[in-house]
């Protein structure tokens, strides 16, 4: 579901690299970011925007975004900012 509609919500990811245990990382696209935060419009209405640790990808939806998922984890290095899943 995530992966045609990924500019309206965003994912949570577990994934293991090589055997090692599993992690879990929150996973947005590029437009559901800037969505988000253009929410923050001043004092008199939502003054404020939760954004935690979060991989974020460009702005593409199905097998682009699999693939650019995949590599991203492939890659290595996210393990400092995901959590034990």
């Amino acid at each position: 579901m995530w992966l045609q509609n990924p500019d309206v919500m965003y994912v949570y990811v577990d994934y293991t690299v090589d055997g090692n245990a599993w992690r879990r990382l929150m996973v947005a696209t590029a437009r559901w970011l800037n969505g988000h935060l253009a929410g923050v419009s001043g004092p008199d209405d939502h003054s404020w925007a939760v954004v935690p640790t979060m991989l974020v990808l460009p702005s593409v939806e199905g097998s682009k975004l699999r693939t650019l998922l995949d590599q991203a984890i492939s890659e290595g290095g996210l393990d400092v900012y995901s959590t034990p899943a």
